[in-house]
């Protein structure tokens, strides 16, 4: 709908997760990168007159990062000439971002805060994309008190009549319609089950009762009452065959189907060598997918397909592809055209992007070294 209509389009309203939404097209013909490279020098609120002074000596030919390592507060990234990296128009604040993705390369700017001054260059974009501006109105539909209170006694009576007898819960939910889901792996420190929020109550009834253990109702965040049940208990290092047995068979599955389409289509394209007539052959039709590069894993609507990507960009444009295995089905591709990116690899900024990483991860891998080395024991879910 943004892409194909003018300003002042109006789409929906349509229904859709408990909400009704509406959208209207504001602005279109917008051309704008999608993130920036960035290096900055933290500074005090106070030091105004000296970030003016770095400005200068900037602007007068200074080098940026020698700069950074002196006067910067942002010990990290200080160590790494100021560099902040790559990153996208929402993960900045507007302050931030409408000087970032408008002043020229190798410019800087300065940005003032209660929290401190900030000192930026923007050191490269990527190519500008066209974009445009939308206004969405969002009305959600929520349940009523009285709703509330029905699936509240709805889903006691089904606790009440199930806690009797643990081997009718899934015929009981069976019979009232209810889904029943199960949760695998639940480890004790487990913050919630299946992104419910405020279900950690769960967790935690889980761990203090036995096998078969029906519970009461929780309320998670007044959205979802769950009544759970404890089906089994491991208490080894790992999980049985038996029970690894259906996601092993699942897996073993897609791959015996996988091969015998890549056979099949390979058979396929000995006689149809071009894509439209290889889709009329098997019944399917020919997707295009845009904006294909390593930047990002999302093949068009297939989802995510890093194999096909990968494979994709060693082919000649106009190449048909071999049948190519990806995570949702097989593929034969064929590229339209490929565009070499603009801007030269700089080995430098990449080295100092991957010791950034390093640098971040690095607490986390150092306690993971320290508790496997000294036998710490995980007690945090007797507090909480």
């Amino acid at each position: 709908f943004a892409f194909s209509n003018g300003k002042d389009a109006i789409y929906g309203p349509v229904f859709q997760n408990n909400t009704h939404t509406m959208a209207r097209i504001i602005e279109t013909g917008i051309m704008e990168s999608d993130s920036v490279n960035l290096r900055h020098i933290a500074l005090m609120p106070t030091d105004e007159l000296k970030a003016d002074s770095l400005i200068k000596v900037l602007k007068g030919g200074a080098d940026f990062g020698e700069i950074a390592r002196n006067y910067s507060l942002a010990d990290q990234s200080a160590r790494l000439g100021g560099e902040v990296g790559w990153i996208t128009r929402n993960a900045l604040g507007q302050e931030i971002a409408e000087p970032a993705f408008s002043k020229g390369i190798n410019e800087v700017f300065k940005v003032s805060s209660a929290q401190g001054i900030q000192i930026f260059q923007v050191k490269e974009r990527t190519p500008a994309r066209p974009k445009v501006k939308l206004a969405i109105l969002e009305r959600k539909i929520s349940p009523s008190n009285l709703s509330y209170s029905k699936f509240y006694n709805e889903a006691k009576a089904f606790a009440g009549v199930v806690a009797a007898d643990s081997k009718k819960f899934d015929e009981e939910a069976q019979k009232n319609g209810y889904v029943v889901r199960p949760s695998m792996e639940l480890n004790k420190n487990t913050d919630n089950i299946d992104m419910i929020p405020q279900s950690r109550q769960v967790v935690r009834w889980a761990y203090e009762n036995g096998q078969g253990a029906v519970s009461d109702v929780f309320d998670c965040d007044r959205n979802i009452y769950i009544v759970a049940k404890v089906n089994s208990i491991n208490d080894k290092l790992y999980r049985s065959l038996e029970d690894v047995k259906p996601q092993l068979k699942s897996q073993i599955v897609k791959e015996k189907k996988s091969e015998i389409l890549q056979n099949d289509l390979a058979e396929k394209l000995k006689v149809y060598p071009a894509l439209d007539g290889l889709a009329l052959a098997i019944g399917e039709e020919v997707k295009t997918a845009t904006d294909v590069n390593f930047g990002t894993l999302q093949f068009g609507d297939a989802g995510t397909e890093p194999a096909v990507i990968g494979k994709i960009s060693v082919l000649a444009a106009n190449q048909v592809s071999k049948p190519i295995v990806g995570n949702s089905g097989v593929f034969v591709v064929e590229p339209l055209e490929k565009t070499e990116n603009p801007i030269p690899f700089d080995a430098k900024a990449e080295a100092a992007q991957l010791d950034f990483r390093s640098t971040q991860a690095l607490p986390y891998l150092i306690i993971q070294k320290l508790k496997d080395n000294y036998k710490v024991v995980d007690n945090r879910a007797n507090f909480y």
